[in-house]
């Protein structure tokens, strides 16, 4: 098609995409070169050797990997043109001695077949590709296929394996009577006109890029074994001026003497069903996603690369990386949109491109943590048993019993470890480390070290007890919390590898039967541990945080942090209660989130159904196992939730809450009932739900290796795709399941919310005892209300100058109201705050018909700004005043909108304005001598607003109550009998004798 945009943009797309990519997958150098029709595009990326900071060029060299097996393609087909050798010749025609079997039945193998990768031998013969550098190496390699047993009959299936091509090539050497090397070179390479490219070695070994491979988040240099035997598969070296021409070789841009044949490369074999929507060619794949793309990935342990072309549009991409990556295909994904104007598919699951090595590099850095701790709980064990405080306790039968069972739960799980190359495809160790990134092997040994550490000082902890209970389980739940999360690692890996069939049946039954063990019986020990543990635990903190908070002056609080207050009171607190349960959480849906990303397909309608019906029945008999226990989890949960709204009325309601000892002393009585009734109900709920939660999941995993093991062996015929999507579907499962259902906590996260809890209990600025601080002398009015010189300062910033208030001298009687006015910033609000005994001031005091008065805030009934509405009524004894809750109501317009009942408001959930009507209901209710209005009229409309000033306020005035308002509404001044302008933080006018003209005056400057 037309590019929509010009060569200048493309290019510079093209750049910006690469680079992004290559530092997403922690590439250390890149080389992309592109042909579109007759342009040419290269560029390069990063560095060739990181150590000397050599960078990459148009004349750096990689290993190609299996775009290698395009090569080996033309010198076959170079063979049969020359009438050398035929498509459908037997191999044991040229080698005799290589004989190959099907269900103990000698078959034949053609030249087509090794070309297609339709021969029936298996993938995993990669692992017996012996290392070697010497002339032999390619006849070891093939000799190692002497007998060997097939997975289907030739012809018959697809099945890459990578060593068919290494049968071609002594093939070749056979027919040729030269080394494999010099007749690619001589046949093909040259005369395609590729004078840097060569097999095996380099050219120039100057211009040779160090290969690596991903650790830990980072590529490290890998000097990768030699395998001369797979050099016609894997081991072609070229740079990207080579590339490009083989670009538009493969293109039909450059015509050339084996054109014809490169074209025959191309042509798909399409006598067996395609994989992954895509045919298998001559070292070449096929698309049929309607592009026609020809395309192949190359990937070596230490390189990695990628071509993708559109012959019909003169399109192609390379891309040569000196790591081993799985990005390169996405980057020439992203290219060939790019080059059609199109934008790539938002849908398209990339790569993360570094082979697992940020998953295994997390799992060691946890193992390395877990161990560090482990570590350090030996030292202090070791300490405690020096100085006494641990004694020996001689082994009872009980003890033996225990340790020898957790020997034997242990050794299941070592046994896989073992065989888990050969469980792969009969792989072994050194191929595995080959591949993988260097962040796996440290993963195994840590994994091993860790149980073995583990057993060792658990054991000792039992022959030397700790006293203390907490301390004394969690070695126990440490040890089987890891063992546990192992055990359901294995079991989601049983399941995609059933998919894959990359183990055979009996390793497949082997594993899923004692993971599957291992995990329930596992994890009902932690849970049914923890949970008796814990729930005393979380009791006692709540109550013990709050209480110190109540104990917190709110010039003190109000520094706490409020995130901090709600982070620890709920989430610290719960994860005490829940942290062990959520380590195996994590790990299980981690694991199954990348299952099904790795897994995506179109699911068929009637697979789709028949999934739906097996979750409806695994529900419903789920439903019925665990009735119970959801009854005692619901009222848990309702429980919890109470207690979460009262935590939040106590951080936004703590202004209201610190003027008065009643409604501390309510507030504190509701919040221990609440935190009783959820100790007891969540005890019950989570005993019970345990055991319901176990048999379902046991149901579902059951069910999980009935489909993935048993149903394709029983049903031969039944298609891959439907029983990958039926499987992935019930993966999704187990991770609601466990996050709804877990409720047992994760020693790690344990240890971290128990240190943060005690700490910022020590950071609570407790500065009195609130229990002891109820007022007894409070009066019912109040005469005069006097201040003197009264003012207070604070520090806005570290680099500014304090901010200051007053000194503010002056005088309000019983009946008088006093309006504060004054620009945002002026200091209102501070002031109102240091007229309540919120803040303390720096100096000057507040006198009470004369009487310094500690506890002033018992005085007042006030409604602030921002104000936090109760849904109780505090600190009132509401008997018999019901009449005179209706008045108020009426009077506040909100008798049709909320009702009292039990001391509660039947609803807060009003407009701000209402909120306020219902906040100077309690200031009535309250009956205190002095009342506070923080800008109240601001959310009022305009009638109501004008109601407040000259009805309810002079109602006040006739009631003796002493008014005190913030306001902006200079309408209103005339309600005032005194009026008290601040400007940054002074007093810049104050009327004692009301004058309008005056106050006016004075607010406009």
């Amino acid at each position: 098609m037309t590019l929509a945009v010009d060569a200048q943009d493309i290019t510079g797309r093209l750049r910006v995409m690469a680079e992004e990519q290559s530092e997403k997958g922690h590439i250390p150098g890149m080389v992309m070169i592109v042909v579109n029709k007759g342009d040419t595009f290269v560029e390069s990326f990063g560095y060739a050797d990181l150590q000397t900071g050599k960078k990459v060029d148009s004349q750096s060299l990689f290993q190609l990997g299996s775009l290698s097996k395009a090569f080996t393609s033309l010198g076959v087909l170079k063979l049969v043109d020359q009438g050398e050798l035929k498509l459908d010749d037997k191999v044991d025609d040229y080698l005799p001695w290589l004989q190959f079997y099907h269900e103990d039945s000698s078959v034949g193998v053609t030249i087509r077949d090794l070309l297609h990768h339709t021969s029936g031998i298996p993938w995993e013969t990669i692992a017996d590709i012996p290392e070697a550098n010497d002339e032999n190496a390619l006849l070891r390699t093939v000799e190692a296929l002497k007998d060997q047993e097939l997975r289907f009959e030739p012809g018959e299936e697809f099945e890459y394996a990578t060593i068919n091509y290494d049968v071609l090539a002594l093939v070749i050497e056979t027919i040729t009577g030269h080394t494999f090397e010099d007749f690619l070179q001589k046949e093909v390479i040259d005369p395609l006109g590729l004078q840097h490219t060569s097999i095996g070695a380099p050219n120039d070994s100057s211009a040779m890029t160090v290969g690596y491979k991903s650790s830990f988040f980072r590529p490290k240099a890998y000097n990768a074994p030699v395998y001369r035997g797979n050099n016609a598969a894997g081991y072609v070296i070229s740079n990207a001026d080579d590339m490009a021409r083989w670009l538009k070789i493969q293109l039909d841009l450059q015509p050339n003497v084996l054109s014809r044949l490169v074209a025959e490369s191309h042509i798909a074999d399409d006598r067996v069903a395609p994989v992954h929507l895509s045919y298998y060619a001559m070292g070449w794949e096929v698309s049929l996603r309607g592009d026609k793309r020809v395309f192949h990935h190359g990937q070596n342990p230490n390189y990695s690369s990628h071509i993708s072309l559109l012959p019909e549009e003169g399109i192609g991409v390379a891309i040569l990386s000196n790591s081993s990556n799985e990005l390169m295909s996405e980057i020439a994904y992203q290219a060939l949109h790019i080059l059609k104007g199109e934008e790539p598919d938002e849908d398209r699951v990339l790569a993360e491109g570094d082979g697992n090595d940020k998953a295994f590099s997390v799992v060691s850095i946890i193992l390395c943590v877990y161990l560090l701790i482990l570590l350090v709980f030996f030292g202090k064990m070791t300490i405690d048993i020096s100085k006494g405080r641990r004694t020996f306790k001689v082994p009872d039968m009980r003890l033996v019993l225990t340790s020898m069972a957790s020997v034997g739960f242990c050794i299941p799980l070592l046994i896989a470890i073992y065989l888990l190359p050969k469980a792969l495809g009969n792989l072994n160790w050194d191929t595995i480390n080959v591949w993988m990134p260097f962040s796996f092997s440290t993963m195994v040994t840590l994994l091993i070290s860790s149980m073995i550490s583990s057993y060792l000082v658990f054991f000792i902890a039992q022959l030397f007890p700790e006293p203390n209970e907490v301390k004394r389980e969690l070695p126990k739940i440490v040890l089987f919390s890891i063992i546990t999360g192992i055990s359901n690692m294995v079991v989601i890996f049983i399941i995609t590898s059933s998919l894959r069939h990359v183990m055979d049946l009996e390793y497949l039954i082997f594993y899923f039967l004692i993971a599957m063990s291992i995990y329930v019986f596992g994890r009902k020990h932690v849970q049914t541990r923890i949970v008796k543990v814990t729930q005393n635990l979380i009791f006692e903190i709540r109550l013990k945080m709050i209480s110190k908070i109540f104990s917190t002056s709110y010039q003190s609080f109000e520094k706490l942090k409020k995130g901090r207050v709600y982070a620890t009171l709920n989430d610290d607190v719960s994860v005490v209660g829940n942290s062990t349960g959520m380590i195996v959480t994590i790990i299980r849906n981690t694991i199954t989130i990348g299952g099904a990303f790795f897994y995506m397909a179109t699911v068929a309608f009637w697979a789709t159904m028949l999934t739906l019906t097996l979750i409806v029945s695994i529900t419903t008999f789920y439903y019925f196992v665990s009735r119970r226990a959801q009854g005692h989890l619901e009222i848990a949960r309702d429980t919890r939730d109470e207690f979460m709204w009262q935590i939040t009325g106590l951080v936004e309601g703590f202004k209201e809450l610190s003027l008065h000892y009643g409604k501390k002393k309510g507030y504190n009585a509701d919040i221990e009932k609440t935190i009783g009734d959820f100790k007891t109900k969540i005890y019950t709920a989570q005993i019970n739900f345990i055991n319901a939660f176990l048999i379902g999941e046991s149901s579902l995993i059951l069910v999980l290796g009935v489909v993935a093991i048993v149903l394709p062996n029983l049903m031969p015929g039944i298609e891959n795709y439907v029983i990958t999507n039926f499987v992935i579907i019930l993966l999704y499962l187990i991770g609601p399941i466990n996050e709804l259902l877990s409720a047992a906590p994760s020693i790690v996260q344990l240890k971290i919310a128990w240190t943060r809890i005690q700490k910022f209990l020590l950071e609570i600025p407790a500065n009195h005892d609130w229990q002891a601080s109820q007022l007894t002398d409070r009066t019912a009015f109040v005469e005069e209300l006097k201040i003197e010189s009264l003012s207070f300062e604070y520090q806005v910033a570290a680099d500014s100058k304090p901010f200051r208030v007053g000194p503010i001298d002056l005088t309000v009687k019983k009946g008088e109201v006093l309006f504060i006015i004054g620009g945002n910033g002026s200091g209102k609000t501070t002031f109102a705050k240091l007229l309540t005994g919120l803040y303390i001031g720096n100096s000057g005091r507040i006198l009470v018909d004369g009487k310094e008065i500690k506890n002033i805030g018992e005085y007042y009934s006030a409604v602030f700004s921002p104000m936090h509405l109760f849904e109780k009524i505090y600190n009132v004894d509401l008997t018999d005043k019901k009449d005179e809750i209706d008045r108020y109501l009426r009077l506040l317009g909100l008798s049709d909108k909320v009702t009292i009942e039990n001391g509660h408001f039947s609803t807060t959930k009003l407009s701000a304005g209402q909120r306020k009507r219902l906040g100077l209901l309690q200031c009535y209710l309250e009956d205190h001598p002095i009342y506070l209005f923080d800008e109240w009229a601001a959310d009022q409309d305009p009638e109501y607003r004008n109601f407040f000033y000259k009805q309810l306020i002079p109602e006040m005035k006739r009631n003796n109550k002493i008014v005190i308002a913030i306001t902006h509404d200079d309408h209103y001044f005339s309600v005032a009998d005194k009026i008290l302008k601040l400007d940054t933080g002074k007093p810049s006018f104050v009327s004692n004798n009301y004058k309008v003209e005056d106050v006016l005056v004075q607010n406009l400057n």
